[in-house]
């Protein structure tokens, strides 16, 4: 008798695999989402819980940041399209949010 060894894994008859070892396929990551009020949606994927909690803080700050500037946009009277009172609103913007002249000449443009 002869005895020939041959390797079944070439033929695909068997398939080596670790009895330890699941066969699951991995997921996508987690991502929180957030849309801004220009309407841009934002994604943040996350990995851990603390990552995840990151992540939603700084949303929670944004929101509130967002509503806060919304506020102050919506008190102030509008004519014809344009603020009334302008340089109150400017200077109200430098000091409650300290945001640049740049930054407070592109808001109230897009406004």
């Amino acid at each position: 008798m002869n005895y020939v060894s041959l390797d079944y894994e070439k033929f695909g008859m068997y398939k080596s695999v670790p009895a330890v070892r699941d066969n699951s396929n991995k997921g996508g990551l987690p991502v929180i989402s957030f849309q801004s009020n220009s309407g841009k949606m934002y994604r943040f994927p996350y990995r851990t819980r603390k990552q995840r909690s990151e992540i939603s803080e700084v949303l929670k700050n944004l929101k509130n940041e967002s509503s806060n500037l919304n506020k102050t946009l919506e008190s102030f009277s509008k004519k014809v399209g344009k603020c009334i009172t302008e340089s109150g609103l400017r200077t109200e913007l430098k000091t409650v949010f300290g945001y640049s002249k740049g930054a407070i000449d592109s808001i109230l443009a897009s406004k």
